[in-house]
């Protein structure tokens, strides 16, 4: 039986793990619980394998099998959809993900997750980065709402700049991919809005999301980030400044060259 697939996709804390849980919880539904890795599976696929490069053909079917091999553990006889979510955490990711979505899955559908307040992003990513407390069914998860934090300038302008990069990649992908962007603003304000537009872009049967019990973990940023105006402003200027060409290599994680320079021995092999 052949399955529609679909992939979700996005910077850390951009409501993607609140999508899944809405997608995943559909009775026609099969999907990793959890978030995928992007290497090996998108990076190298068959190849981390063998000792060879796989011709492109192989490479795709190889592919497909192994997204179905893993989003497809928990499928019954009313699956007809499988999916997973991942985090693009790097310029270098974001290419990654782009390039194999184009060369050997066409056909998949893509949920792309934007979050427009950078600053409240990335003050989530803090905060849990320290506590680790990722969601708001984890242990002292009600404590941690109530610390504050400070951000500090150049932290964030490093972030906001490599983010702002990422997001711009990924929504090339609306250009080869049937993409559907979700705002988490828009997720915040009206929920059963937005999945009943996901139930129906992935061509579900609409119905309610009664297992969704995840809330938001923190209160509004301007309550919890005790510089949040100042931080504010400075994404306000970053925006018109970042670029849409390519970051410098030592700006794009420390996977890139890395990745480069493994590229010097075992070549792609090229598309006829």
């Amino acid at each position: 039986m052949h399955h529609a697939r679909y992939i979700i996709v996005g910077c850390s804390r951009s409501g993607s793990t609140a999508v899944h849980v809405a997608i995943r919880g559909h009775p026609n539904v099969a999907a990793r619980e959890g978030e995928m890795s992007i290497a090996p599976f998108f990076s190298q696929g068959l190849d981390m394998y063998t000792d060879s490069c796989a011709p492109q053909d192989v490479q795709q079917r190889a592919r497909l099998a192994l997204f179905d091999a893993l989003s497809l553990a928990e499928a019954d006889a009313k699956t007809t959809h499988c999916g997973i979510k991942v985090c693009a955490q790097s310029p270098w990711q974001a290419d990654v993900i782009v390039d194999a979505l184009r060369r050997y899955m066409p056909e998949m559908k893509v949920i792309l997750t934007i979050r427009e307040d950078l600053v409240a992003q990335y003050a989530s990513l803090r905060k849990a980065m320290s506590s680790k407390i990722w969601h708001s069914w984890s242990l002292n998860a009600d404590r941690e709402r109530e610390r504050t934090i400070h951000l500090k300038p150049w932290s964030f302008r490093r972030y906001a700049r490599k983010c702002l990069y990422v997001m711009s990649t990924l929504g090339q992908l609306k250009e080869s991919h049937e993409t559907y962007e979700c705002n988490y603003e828009d997720l915040l304000s009206d929920p059963n809005r937005i999945y009943g537009e996901l139930f129906d872009r992935l061509g579900l049967p609409q119905v309610e999301v009664t297992w969704q019990t995840s809330r938001k973990l923190n209160p509004s940023p301007s309550q919890y980030v005790r510089n949040y105006e100042q931080i504010s402003r400075l994404f306000r200027d970053l925006r018109g400044q970042v670029p849409h060409h390519r970051l410098p290599w030592h700006a794009r994680g420390p996977n890139y060259l890395v990745e480069r320079v493994s590229r010097c021995f075992h070549p792609r092999t090229k598309e006829m």
